[in-house]
């Protein structure tokens, strides 16, 4: 077991979690326990998404709108906490490494929201070789970088850091206007595309999924789809194994796509990348290694 850390409170950590999901409670106690961080992290009551006003007319499922209500409130909370948040969802893990970490991530950029692991929504090809390369570095080198998510369409907030001078306008932002039209970290993400709010993301992740994700509190069924997100993912995460997850990623087939210029665009896009990765450029109908 790692001994308690004695670093300064340069941030404060809380972990949402629903009264009845005693399971992840303990998990997550667990797992801060295993860190050494027990007193750097407090639970934070979610709220039910059921528990609404009558009549409140959404889109969004019940679990989906309490997420949302829980971070909000939380946020809204610790207006004068003068230290920086640590936001956690239940079925976070964090990289042992990463409260050694924050503290000099913090200091080089100007930012309200610093993410250690996201949920792409399409990853561009110029994107990904920016995180291939900045992962390798880490294996070669130790280092961490910071990646601005503005021009990088994201969701999903399982593990996010809210700079102490930010934290007001952040629960401003945030409100509960998105209510009526998306999920509360897909209102994130706009703000953070306009510019109203300046976010990073960890590369590589720092955090990641617990194996209790599978079992959402959010969304009652876990689809393939769902996994497929899961897997690309966690294969940014410092830590990941990627031959296993490379393994379950190509056995999520849903058929041949009858879009040809779907199918066009998905092999195109692999050859590229795959090309770029290697360093290779060949002439047409050259393709394979020389011999």
């Amino acid at each position: 077991m790692v001994g308690e850390q004695q670093s300064p409170a340069l941030y404060q950590g809380f972990y949402i979690n629903l009264r009845e999901s005693a399971e992840r409670d303990r998990s997550m106690q667990t797992h801060l326990q295993a860190l050494g961080l027990t007193s750097r992290y407090e639970r934070f009551e979610a709220i039910r998404g059921q528990d609404l006003p009558a009549g409140q007319s959404s889109p969004l499922n019940a679990g989906s709108i309490g997420c949302g209500l829980s971070h909000q409130r939380l946020l809204d909370s610790r207006r004068d906490a003068g230290v920086h948040l640590h936001v956690l969802e239940d079925d976070a893990e964090i990289l042992p490494e990463l409260p050694t970490w924050f503290p000099a991530l913090a200091e080089h950029h100007s930012w309200d929201l610093i993410y250690s692991d996201v949920y792409f929504s399409m990853l561009s090809p110029q994107a990904f070789q920016q995180f291939s390369r900045l992962i390798k570095a880490y294996h070669q080198q130790g280092s961490v970088s910071l990646v601005n998510l503005r021009g990088v369409p994201f969701v999903g907030a399982t593990s996010y850091f809210v700079n102490r001078q930010s934290i007001g306008r952040v629960a401003d932002l945030l409100g509960t206007d998105w209510i009526s039209r998306c999920k509360h970290d897909e209102h994130i993400n706009n703000l953070v595309q306009t510019g109203q709010l300046r976010a990073f993301v960890t590369v590589p992740f720092l955090s990641t999924r617990s194996a209790l994700f599978s079992r959402s509190t959010i969304d009652p069924e876990y689809t393939s789809l769902m996994r497929a997100m899961d897997l690309q993912r966690a294969g940014f995460f410092a830590n990941a194994d990627l031959q296993t997850l490379a393994t379950e990623a190509s056995q999520l087939r849903i058929g041949t796509s009858s879009n040809p210029l779907l199918t066009l665009y998905v092999e195109t896009t692999r050859f590229i990348l795959e090309h770029i990765d290697q360093g290779i450029h060949q002439k047409p109908g050259s393709v394979g290694p020389k011999k």
